[in-house]
């Protein structure tokens, strides 16, 4: 059942290149900044909700956003993912500060998180970029992904005799 409660509305994250190579179909998901620390130049928000349909009408389950969130952080250990600006620039003040899977239902004034969410706090350090989250230019996370297409494979395999 797909989650309505998260409307999709930029600061990025993207994985390695090298991973978006073993995989089919991209996509793409924007979602709301839900708070702001002035003082201290932090944004939060969902990065990936599971159960919300895509611009591919597909939709993600709280198992593989919860995949998805881990392998982005060992990634983001390892510098092999980066955080960035509308999928194109990367400037060098943008930090996760901090990133979890929401394990209850949370709520953001309004706005109500699912379980399974994957929830991110980044540093804005950059002057450009904080001056446009606060003018409300930029307006919330988005993923950049491959992912491939489970039923796709399935039908292949079995046209191949498999």
């Amino acid at each position: 059942m797909a989650n309505e409660n998260v409307s999709q509305e930029e600061i990025t994250t993207e994985a390695a290149p090298e991973e978006a190579e073993l995989t089919g179909v991209s996509k793409s998901l924007m979602f709301p900044i839900l708070k702001v620390n002035e003082a201290k130049q932090i944004v939060y928000g969902p990065v990936l909700v599971p159960d919300v349909i895509d611009l591919q009408k597909d939709l993600v389950p709280a198992v593989e956003v919860e995949k998805a969130a881990h392998t982005f952080m060992r990634k983001l250990v390892t510098k092999n993912a980066k955080i960035g600006v509308q999928h194109k620039t990367f400037p060098k003040g943008l930090e996760v500060v901090e990133l979890w899977v929401t394990k209850a239902v949370e709520k953001y004034g309004k706005r109500t998180v699912p379980v399974g969410t994957w929830m991110m706090g980044v540093h804005v350090a950059d002057t450009k970029v904080w001056k446009a989250v606060c003018s409300g230019e930029k307006k919330g996370f988005s993923i950049a992904c491959k992912a491939r297409d489970a039923l796709a494979d399935e039908k292949k395999e079995t046209t191949d005799g498999k």
